[in-house]
C-alpha cells in the first residue's frame, strides 16, 4: 500500500510540475484533440477564451497545448483531475470548459448547481450549454441556457432515475431514437449526449489535429461542484 501511494504521489507531482511548474514551449502548439466520452464540459458562445477563464475564476492558470490540456483532465489520478479545467481555444464560435468538476456528483443537487452555472454564463455570454457523459455509471446530462434563462435541461442517473427534465424537447433531441417515448423510459448513452452537443453547438469527439489551427488553451483549477 505504501509503495502504491508513493507511485501515485510521484505521478501527481510529475503532472503538477509539467502543468504548473514549467513554461510552455510556444513552438510546440498542437492542433485540436478530441474529448467528450467519460467527461463533462460547458460550451460557451464566445471567441474569447480569456473571458471564460476570468468568469470561472480559474486559479493557477497556465497556457497549454490541446494535447496537454486534454491529457490532464483525463488523468486517472482522482486528486489531479477533480478540480482541473481545460478552457479551449474557440471552436466554431464556441469556447469549451472541460473537466470532471462539471460532471457534479451524479445527483440532483449537484446537477442543479451545474444548471445554475450554465444559466449565469448565458447571462454574460448570451448562450451556454452543459454536457456530461459517463457510461461507467450511466450518468448523462445536457443543459441549454440563453440570456440568463434555462431553456432545456435533462439529466439521468444509473437505474433510469430522471434528475432533471425542464423545457421543451429540442430539435437536436428529436434525433435520439427514444425521443418520443415517455421521459421515464429514456435511456440515453454517450453517443446520445454528443448527438445533442452536435445539434446545439460542437461535438467535441470529432475534434482532430487537422480540424483547426495549432493553438494554446488554458488549464487551471476551479472549485469542484458539489
Amino acid at each position: 500500500m505504501n509503495k502504491r501511494r508513493t507511485v501515485l504521489a510521484g505521478g501527481l507531482s510529475l503532472l503538477w510540475r509539467n502543468l504548473f511548474g514549467q513554461k510552455s514551449d510556444h513552438n510546440a502548439a498542437t492542433g485540436r484533440v478530441s474529448l467528450g466520452y467519460k467527461m463533462a464540459w460547458l460550451a460557451v458562445r464566445t471567441l474569447k477564451t480569456a473571458d471564460v477563464v476570468s468568469y470561472l475564476k480559474v486559479q493557477e492558470q497556465r497556457s497549454v497545448t490541446w494535447a496537454q490540456g486534454v491529457g490532464a483532465i483525463y488523468d486517472r489520478t482522482e486528486l489531479a483531475r477533480a478540480t482541473l479545467v481545460f478552457v479551449t481555444p474557440p471552436v466554431k464560435g464556441w469556447t469549451l470548459a472541460a473537466g470532471w468538476w462539471a460532471m457534479g456528483q451524479g445527483d440532483r443537487h449537484s446537477l442543479e448547481n451545474i444548471v445554475t452555472i450554465a444559466r449565469d454564463l448565458s447571462s454574460t455570454f448570451g448562450e451556454a450549454q452543459g454536457f456530461a457523459s459517463y457510461r461507467v455509471v450511466d450518468y448523462y446530462h445536457w443543459i441549454l441556457a440563453r440570456n440568463g434563462h434555462v431553456e432545456r435541461s435533462f439529466g439521468i442517473e444509473d437505474g433510469g432515475d430522471v434528475l432533471a427534465n425542464t423545457g421543451s424537447i429540442t430539435e437536436a433531441e428529436r434525433k435520439l431514437a427514444f425521443w418520443n417515448e415517455p421521459i421515464g423510459q429514456w435511456r440515453p448513452n454517450e453517443n446520445d449526449v454528443v448527438t445533442v452537443a452536435a445539434g446545439w453547438s460542437v461535438d467535441p469527439t470529432k475534434l482532430a489535429a487537422d480540424s483547426g489551427p495549432a493553438e494554446f488553451g488554458v488549464i487551471g483549477r476551479v472549485r469542484r461542484t458539489e
